[in-house]
């Protein structure tokens, strides 16, 4: 119909960047407890689409989604089993970075110099 059209045309591309997103962080899937995937700044987020797609694809994992703004990695962190403000608070100790949320859910803003502290306080948390 013309209105199916038309809101195609307006979404059309923002699916396919999403799934080409998507494809991109199935691909790499590991056995490790952190499922994580990065990827440069689009003119549109996905992180949190991302992050709560990919939790229910892969429910037994601390799943960390993130873009890369600039010098900060802003990220969308999702668990079924992880108090995650708890382990974002204990994680950000002595980071550049803030973040806050849910017991499920949480968003965070990480320097780029200190992500990979931030990974290492959060794997040595797990």
């Amino acid at each position: 119909t013309p209105r199916s059209k038309f809101i195609y045309k307006k979404i059309g591309p923002s699916l396919n960047e999403y799934n080409e997103l998507l494809e991109s962080a199935k691909k790499g899937a590991t056995k490790s407890k952190i499922f994580l995937f990065t990827y440069p700044a689009h003119k549109n987020s996905y992180t949190k689409e991302l992050s709560n797609q990919l939790i229910h694809l892969y429910p037994k994992k601390l799943v960390i989604v993130g873009r890369i703004k600039q010098s900060d990695y802003i990220l969308s962190l999702r668990s079924t089993e992880i108090d995650i403000p708890k382990l974002l608070e204990q994680a950000l100790i002595g980071i550049n970075g803030r973040g806050g949320g849910h017991k499920n859910a949480v968003g965070a803003s990480i320097s780029i110099a200190d992500f990979d502290r931030f990974l290492d306080n959060i794997k040595s948390q797990l």
